[in-house]
């Protein structure tokens, strides 16, 4: 008997990534706290030996669900707040 379906080729260019490194990526940022994806590639380059760019890891986090946002600046002093600081 014949098979009915012809064996599917796949076409493209392979991921760096697999499901499980994506996986420990979003592990790295939620339970470790890494604070960027600078940080999580160079964990990901010594603990896996795997090398990849930031902004893979930030697709990659994407992809997971996570978001991310730029940390907002503290409003600096006031003059009044400067003059009772100095006091």
């Amino acid at each position: 008997m014949d098979t009915l379906y012809q064996k599917h080729i796949k076409a493209g260019r392979p991921k760096l990534l697999s499901s499980r490194d994506d996986q420990y990526l979003v592990r790295l940022v939620t339970v470790k706290g890494q604070e960027n994806a600078v940080e999580s590639r160079n964990t990901l380059e010594n603990g896996l030996q795997k090398i990849v760019s930031a902004q893979t890891v930030r697709r990659s986090l994407r992809r997971s669900g996570s978001t991310s946002f730029v940390k907002p600046q503290k409003p600096l002093l006031s003059e009044v707040n400067r003059r009772k600081r100095l006091e």
